[in-house]
């Protein structure tokens, strides 16, 4: 069989860098709030990496919370499906090269 050779990297570089194993505090809609739902539309309509995770990430918070679910419904955002949907199929052409 093949023996694993532990790696080891510089100390100042990005792959020697150790896990944290503290947790970190979940997020509430009180850290994030005010959040304007068109800026979450744009931030998924523009396709840059940096935006949409920030908009997926803010949809995550506010989704979590109860009290924002009705918020966020079908009818008070016409196009928010679309847009992920969108976003859904153009990461996985990314992923797999379609």
């Amino acid at each position: 069989g093949q023996i694993k050779r532990e790696l080891t990297f510089p100390p100042d570089c990005v792959e020697a860098t150790l896990p944290s194993a503290e947790k970190r505090r979940r997020l509430t809609k009180a850290d994030v709030a005010p959040v304007d739902a068109w800026r979450i539309m744009m931030a998924l309509k523009s396709g840059l990496l940096a935006e949409t995770c920030w908009a997926l990430d803010i949809l995550n918070i506010l989704l979590f919370d109860d009290s924002c679910i009705g918020y966020f419904g079908l009818q008070h955002l016409p196009g928010l499906l679309d847009l992920l949907l969108e976003h859904f199929h153009r990461t996985l052409g990314d992923v797999f090269d379609a």
